[in-house]
């Protein structure tokens, strides 16, 4: 009930907001993400996910109030198969961050996303160790949507007018240190100039 109070609070301030800043510009990034930063095994001898890249666009809108910035943003992966080829895994999320200046031409941000994971699969069998032989395990022919709020911290580095070098850091489940995971990006922006 608190998680959804605070969104609705959330949300209204948005909406004041946007009525009252002034728009300046539009962005689109394209960059690399590593999701949930060694919380998955990747192959059968225990290393963890550290460097797994996948491709990234985001789109973001560039909102002035006073002397602070709020963006607004929308990112979507590419569609990537994972070490199964028949589960294709399709991520994207829309939030908003509100940033300062803490030096020229360096932005810190600080902001919400909602993030969401949608899985498919063709069903079939995987074979997969199982003690000292292997065994053929069903996959099922389903999908499924995960849905999560993260805590964002970005920073954002202008190059020039057009372009910008944006890291970003999202935190799933911050309060609960059991089921946190980090979730990192690297882009870079162009920015047209003007509101579009």
């Amino acid at each position: 009930m608190q998680r959804y109070t605070i969104i609705k609070i959330v949300s209204i301030w948005l909406m004041t907001t946007q009525a009252m800043a002034e728009y300046k510009d539009f962005s689109v990034g394209f960059g690399l993400i590593n999701e949930h930063v060694g919380l998955f095994r990747k192959d059968l001898a225990g290393n963890r996910n550290k460097f797994d890249f996948r491709a990234l666009v985001e789109a973001q809108w560039f909102l002035e109030y006073g002397s602070w910035v709020v963006l607004p943003r929308v990112g979507m992966q590419f569609p990537d198969s994972t070490e199964q080829e028949t589960i294709t895994k399709y991520a994207g999320y829309i939030g908003v961050g509100v940033g300062r200046y803490v030096a020229p031409g360096v932005l810190l941000q600080l902001g919400s996303s909602y993030y969401l994971t949608y899985f498919t699969t063709d069903g079939g069998t995987s074979t997969l160790p199982n003690g000292d032989s292997t065994a053929d395990f069903p996959l099922p022919e389903s999908s499924s949507l995960a849905r999560n709020v993260t805590t964002d911290i970005a920073a954002e580095f202008y190059l020039s007018k057009e372009f910008s070098l944006k890291t970003q850091l999202m935190v799933f489940n911050p309060l609960t240190s059991i089921n946190r995971s980090f979730t990192y990006s690297l882009m870079i922006h162009y920015y047209f100039g003007k509101p579009i």
